[in-house]
């Protein structure tokens, strides 16, 4: 559905001495097809590298598509006898819960349609033909499938699953929580990205900055302080491929079968959960601009900051909450 692009979010950390004592830890590496890195203060000293790595390569046997033994890989090909885990049934009913919210805009079913656009595993460089879109778009529908006493249920045999628009965000949580429960109350958990911060760098908010929309010289044009928040952000403009000399966005929509075409370039969406920011952060993609703003303007839990184009001029929305944080200093 998408992958989002991790320059869209580049982290501010602030400047300020520290003491020994609240000296900040930093653990980077490769994950999921991208990079993580985590900071954090601990009073104690603690390096938890070995800790973050197990459970960032144990999550990759549940969620990765590009991994042949993954539970979802397994279920795509259509083994029956795969044992789902706590973390698979999470993101599934995460999933299924903003399906039904946003009427189908976010839907992990959509790998059909994602792949033969040549944005899956195996990439293709051609057109798909109508006929083959309306024949995939029979094995889309985020209702054909299901769980049910610990097995994935499918109406087709021809639904396959994907993840990607859910589990980084998910993979971010996972971090977080874990830091929490050695309890580290002060950190920020990047996922390509994808962030969530708790507490303060030294007595001041961890903060992100959003670039403009634009393959060059990008700038940052908003910061934000996150308040024990995350932070997700995702754009139809950096990852793409062209074909024929006409440009296609990674993210399919699951109702049309085609790549979006659409005046909203990206959209940042803060929530407490980056599970839920990152997935919703597709579906706004997927709604557009109107619906996008309508339907936060009725979750409370959700805030948004959108760019689009508008007659050839770049334009931006900020939710009222969005605003007051980027209007901090």
């Amino acid at each position: 559905m998408k992958k989002v692009y991790f320059f869209l979010l580049i982290i501010f950390l602030l400047s300020g001495a520290c003491s020994k004592k609240y000296e900040m830890h930093t653990i980077s590496g490769f994950t999921q097809g991208s990079y993580y890195q985590v900071k954090y203060f601990d009073s104690l000293g603690r390096d938890f590298t070995a800790e973050i790595d197990s459970l960032l390569t144990d999550f990759d046997y549940t969620a990765s598509v590009y991994n042949a033994s993954s539970i979802i890989s397994r279920i795509n090909q259509g083994d029956t006898q795969v044992v789902l885990n706590h973390d698979f049934e999470t993101m599934f009913a995460i999933s299924r819960q903003i399906s039904e919210s946003t009427q189908g805009k976010f839907d992990i079913t959509v790998s059909p349609l994602v792949k033969v656009w040549g944005f899956g595993p195996q990439e293709e460089q051609s057109v798909p033909d109508s006929l083959l879109i309306d024949s995939l778009s029979e094995c889309v529908g985020w209702s054909k499938v299901s769980i049910e006493q610990g097995k994935v249920i499918k109406e087709k045999e021809c639904i396959q699953l994907d993840m990607n628009a859910i589990a980084q965000g998910y993979s971010v949580d996972k971090l977080s929580d874990y830091l929490q429960s050695r309890g580290i109350q002060n950190y920020l958990v990047d996922i390509g990205g994808e962030v969530r911060c708790n507490g303060y760098k030294v007595k001041k908010a961890w903060r992100v900055g959003i670039e403009e929309p634009t393959d060059e010289n990008p700038t940052v044009i908003a910061s934000i302080p996150l308040y024990n928040k995350a932070i997700v952000t995702s754009g139809n403009y950096r990852k793409y491929k062209k074909i024929n000399g006409e440009r296609y966005s990674h993210i399919v929509d699951p109702h049309t079968g085609y790549p979006l075409k659409q005046s909203l370039l990206s959209v940042a969406v803060l929530h407490s959960k980056a599970v839920y920011a990152d997935a919703y952060a597709t579906a706004f993609m997927v709604m557009g601009v109107e619906a996008s703003k309508a339907f936060v303007q009725q979750h409370s839990d959700l805030e948004v900051y959108m760019i689009y184009n508008e007659n050839g001029n770049m334009k931006v929305y900020a939710s009222p909450g969005m605003q007051q944080l980027i209007n901090e200093q």
